[in-house]
């Protein structure tokens, strides 16, 4: 089943929603940073969707993304970094947006942990926002890419409150 109780706080604090599958909850958010984490455990399973307004002075390349998210996750996720020579990038097509997907491990030194993770960059103009969708899965002794598959089609559901008012008019 889906939360749409969720998927209609996401709809109305945020620049964005999702659809959200059972068992997930909302852990952590921030209008100053720009972040929501949403997370499900057994295993773990986390996607954070962060958003930062655009200027033509960023250049959206594989080091901004791994430096964006290694920032946010030394803050949230206890120092988690990404294992560089284990992750690489292309462009991608993610929904209407030409798109950078960094795909690879993250590590975190502190609690000897570590695992998969996907993330997905790409300019919304209309809102003329930034936006990342991050997911990871830590899953020790278990298959991952699974629960991988399974955060992308979440992911999928992505949409910009800049577009959600004209699906509504066209029915979408």
């Amino acid at each position: 089943g889906e939360q749409t109780k969720i998927e209609e706080y996401l709809l109305r604090h945020f620049p964005f929603t999702m659809r959200v599958q059972h068992d997930y909850e909302v852990v952590d958010e921030s209008l100053d940073e720009g972040y929501v984490w949403l997370r499900r455990f057994f295993p773990d399973r986390s996607m954070l969707v962060r958003w930062t307004p655009y200027a033509d002075s960023i250049k959206i390349n594989y080091d901004w993304i791994v430096q964006q998210r290694n920032r946010l996750a030394a803050k949230i996720y206890e120092g988690d970094v990404v294992v560089e020579d284990e992750t690489g990038w292309e462009q991608v097509r993610f929904s209407r947006w030409p798109a950078i997907r960094v795909e690879g491990t993250w590590k975190n030194p502190t609690h000897m942990i570590g695992g998969p993770f996907r993330s997905t960059t790409f300019v919304d103009k209309r809102s003329n926002l930034i936006f990342t969708i991050d997911f990871y899965v830590q899953a020790i002794g278990q298959r991952k890419k699974p629960y991988l598959d399974q955060l992308d089609v979440m992911a999928h559901t992505f949409r910009s409150k800049s577009y959600i008012s004209e699906e509504a008019q066209s029915g979408l």
